[in-house]
């Protein structure tokens, strides 16, 4: 609980300093580098290497035609206890591009927490804390002024400097925690043809940021503790660390005999998480059942990167094509090799419920791992064969220790235009009705991973 505790208070402040970041996809002169911004990124959130949650931005025009700047941030450091914290500026679409409006809003366990507003109105800007002593408003001093370009000065010092390692610039930040403009530090650590590696040396606050040639921040290291990885948003929201630890499960309240074989099953829905919220499209009229069948799909269509080498999925390593065309065994159709790669992916890792988490490339040098390990092998073997293909996160049931649903993964996959799932780790073509996607909606789906709410299965009926 203490860590819990610190650790919550040391992100609040190191916030301030980092969520800009994320948006600091920029050129050169406001307009732009705001235009540069446009569109949406997602990052992980990890502590210790344990994945517990995850940052949204989003950048573009408002609907009056302003320049509109969002974070949301979510993490839990134990069950129950999600922490979500949201920023939003705006700014005037003409010159100078003066702020029109900025806050900061922070929630835990679903309730407000802290609310934090900077208004602009004709006598010039305040602060207000809603529901609070400081509730405001507290006007800002006369002639006080934040613009875009005071906004993306830093990056703008980076264009037009170019500086060397060891070179610092201090800078003012809008800080929401202390109600004013404060000034921030940055110095370079290494500069070169691939971007930049930086830090704001902040006493028991320091953040080191990784930026790209295009000076788009791809990782934030937060006070020692915290990672923030640009991935994308499949890889933010998976529960890898809850696949892990193994240790949530969702109980039933009786067994499911041979579960494998089972096509159409229907599950009442009890307990704090409503089903209409968590699984929307697949509940009955009355929002309490949950219906489903062989081939349930996780809903997310197609996200664009279903093709692509990553991370997580190094379908361009050498070693990774060569498995592949073992895999798929001279098989040309792609139903034919789809089951070729499930089959050779079954076979090819070993079952350890305990085993630590591989890389894709560990893998190939220890074939040892969870269901976890059997999917993110299948995506990509798939997509070095031309197959896109994704890791899917959701509930399956087991038995091994009392009738439950635990967190499982498993593929999906388009085949002649079509989405089909499969499951590498029970070696099934169709993955049967005992599984269930994580629901598509973020905060649902982050409360069901840390196991927020009491839910719980009763079986209304069974075929198979």
């Amino acid at each position: 609980m203490l860590l819990f505790r610190f650790s919550l208070g040391l992100l609040a402040a190191v916030l301030a300093g980092t969520l800009a970041w994320v948006l600091a996809e920029r050129t050169s002169g406001p307009v732009a580098q705001a235009m540069d911004l446009a569109g949406e990124r997602w990052y992980r959130l990890t502590l210790h290497d344990r994945h517990i949650g995850y940052l949204h931005s989003t950048t573009g025009r408002d609907r009056l035609g302003g320049w509109l700047f969002e974070t949301d941030l979510r993490f839990a450091l134990q069950p129950g206890e999600v922490v979500r914290v949201r920023q939003r500026l705006v700014f005037d679409g003409t010159p100078p591009f003066a702020l029109t409006s900025a806050g900061q809003w922070r929630e835990r366990a679903g309730a407000a927490t802290d609310t934090t507003l900077l208004t602009r109105d004709a006598g010039g800007y305040a602060w207000a804390r809603p529901g609070t002593a400081e509730a405001g408003p507290t006007r800002a001093p006369d002639g006080w002024t934040f613009g875009l370009a005071d906004y993306l000065a830093f990056e703008n010092w980076l264009r037009t400097a170019e500086p060397d390692p060891g070179a610092t610039v201090t800078l003012p930040g809008l800080d929401f925690g202390r109600l004013a403009l404060t000034p921030k530090r940055y110095r370079i650590l290494e500069s070169g043809p691939g971007g930049y590696y930086l830090e704001n040396p902040a006493p028991n606050e320091a953040t080191r940021i990784r930026l790209d040639q295009r000076l788009r921040p791809t990782h934030m290291s937060l006070a020692g503790l915290f990672e923030l990885n640009r991935v994308t948003r499949a890889a933010a929201l998976a529960p890898r660390s809850a696949l892990q630890a193994a240790t949530y499960h969702v109980p039933v309240d009786r067994p499911l005999v041979d579960h494998t074989r089972i096509r159409r099953l229907e599950l009442g829905v009890e307990g704090s998480l409503p089903a209409h919220r968590l699984w929307p499209g697949l509940v009955d009229a009355s929002g309490t059942v949950l219906t489903l069948t062989g081939n349930t799909l996780s809903g997310l269509g197609r996200q664009g990167d279903e093709l692509a080498a990553t991370g997580d999925h190094p379908a361009n390593d050498s070693r990774v094509r060569d498995l592949a065309r073992t895999a798929v065994d001279g098989h040309t159709d792609p139903i034919a090799q789809l089951a070729a790669l499930t089959r050779f992916v079954n076979r090819y890792i070993r079952y350890r419920e305990d085993a630590p988490q591989r890389s894709v490339l560990d893998l190939l040098d220890e074939p040892v791992g969870n269901c976890n390990a059997y999917a993110d092998l299948f995506t990509t073997l798939a997509r070095a064969a031309g197959l896109p293909a994704r890791t899917v996160f959701g509930l399956a049931y087991t038995d091994e220790s009392g009738p439950a649903f635990r967190f499982h993964a498993w593929n999906e996959a388009l085949v002649n235009d079509r989405w089909v799932t499969v499951d590498p780790t029970w070696n099934q073509l169709e993955t049967d009705a005992t599984h269930i996607p994580m629901p598509l909606d973020v905060a649902s789906a982050l409360q069901l991973l840390t196991g927020g709410g009491d839910l719980r299965f009763v079986v209304r009926a069974v075929g198979y």
